[in-house]
C-alpha cells in the first residue's frame, strides 16, 4: 500500500475506494485547512512524473508520498519572486535564436526560436494560474499583466510573420529591439507584484 505524508505527518486515507493518484490527492485537498494549499509533492523524495500520474494507485505499493502544504499567500509570494529567474531564461532562449539568425539561417536557429516561444507560452499559462491565487481587490495586478502580454503577443506575431517571410535580418532585430525590452517590462511588473505581496 502506498503511504502518505502531509506535512510530515501521516495521511490515512481508504486505498480501494481510490484508483488513481488524481483520486487520492483531490481526497487530500478536502482534507487539509482550506486557507492552505498544496504547495509541492514527491514520490520517494523525487519528483512525479507524468507516468505516475497516469498510472494506477495501487501501482504505488511500498512506496511514500510526500505532501507538502503552505499558506496561500506563501506560495503566492514565493512563486511571484522566481518569476523574474523564469524570465531572464526566456530572454537568454530568445538571445540564443536571434544570434542564430544573425549567424546562420538553418534549423538550429529554427529550433531555438521554436523553444524559445514554448517556454514563453509556459510562463504565460504558469504565472496565469498563480494570478488566480491574488487576494481579491488586486485585480489591478492581472489587468497589468494581460496588457503586457498582449504587447508581447504582438510582437511575437510580427516574429512569426518575418519568419514566414524570410526576413531573418528583421526577426533578430524584433527580438533584439521589440520583444526583449518587453520581456524586461514583464520582469519588472513580476517583481513588483512579489514586492507588494
Amino acid at each position: 500500500m502506498l503511504t502518505v505524508t502531509i506535512d510530515n505527518r501521516p495521511f490515512s486515507f481508504d486505498a480501494k475506494a481510490l484508483k488513481t493518484l488524481t483520486e487520492l490527492i483531490e481526497v487530500v485537498k478536502m482534507s487539509i485547512d482550506p486557507d492552505t494549499i498544496i504547495a509541492a509533492m514527491a514520490l520517494d523524495g523525487k519528483d512525479l512524473s507524468d507516468a505516475d500520474w497516469r498510472s494506477a494507485l495501487s501501482a504505488f505499493s511500498g512506496r511514500t508520498l510526500q505532501i507538502v502544504t503552505s499558506s496561500r499567500e506563501k506560495f503566492l509570494i514565493e512563486r511571484l519572486e522566481i518569476a523574474g529567474f523564469y524570465i531572464d531564461r526566456i530572454r537568454e532562449q530568445f538571445a540564443k535564436a536571434m544570434n542564430a539568425f544573425k549567424q546562420t539561417v538553418g534549423v538550429d536557429a529554427h529550433n531555438a526560436l521554436s523553444q524559445a516561444v514554448q517556454e514563453l507560452k509556459a510562463f504565460v499559462d504558469w504565472y496565469e494560474s498563480i494570478l488566480q491565487l491574488l487576494p481579491p481587490g488586486r485585480s489591478d495586478v492581472a489587468e497589468a499583466y494581460h496588457i503586457q502580454i498582449k504587447r508581447i503577443t504582438e510582437v511575437c506575431e510580427q516574429i512569426l510573420q518575418q519568419q514566414l517571410y524570410r526576413a531573418w535580418w528583421a526577426l533578430s532585430e524584433t527580438i533584439e529591439r521589440k520583444l526583449d525590452p518587453e520581456l524586461e517590462r514583464l520582469k519588472g511588473q513580476c517583481l513588483k507584484t512579489a514586492a507588494n505581496g
